[in-house]
């Protein structure tokens, strides 16, 4: 049974990476100006030259926690498509880790 929570997790996490790859070359292709004041983030498949893993890190965790949609995404309906993909994919993930990590926890300790 574990096996199957950590499976779905981990099916999850390759989606998620790929939506974010995806935002972050809407963005790179379409708004490099912002790209470049969000610190040249690359993707987890996605790696442009001159891209910051550091600031990879920095926009993922404002994707996930963040509140407001970036401006740059407000009047572009692809963009907007995108991100919102990865909004949802967020709740999604957040709501799975914290179902699924108590029932591990359980498991592993039985």
């Amino acid at each position: 049974m574990i096996y199957g929570y950590l499976f779905v997790g981990f099916v999850l996490f390759l989606l998620g990476c790929y939506l974010f790859d995806e935002v972050i070359k809407y963005q790179y292709s379409n708004y490099p100006e912002e790209w470049m004041k969000d610190g040249k983030p690359k993707g987890y498949g996605f790696s442009p030259k001159g891209g910051s893993y550091l600031s990879m890190n920095m926009i993922a965790f404002k994707f996930a926690f963040g509140k407001k949609t970036p401006i740059w995404v407000l009047n572009d309906k692809e963009a907007l498509k995108k991100y919102g993909r990865l909004s949802v994919f967020n709740k999604v993930w957040f709501w799975y880790c914290l179902a699924v990590f108590p029932v591990a926890i359980i498991a592993v300790s039985t």
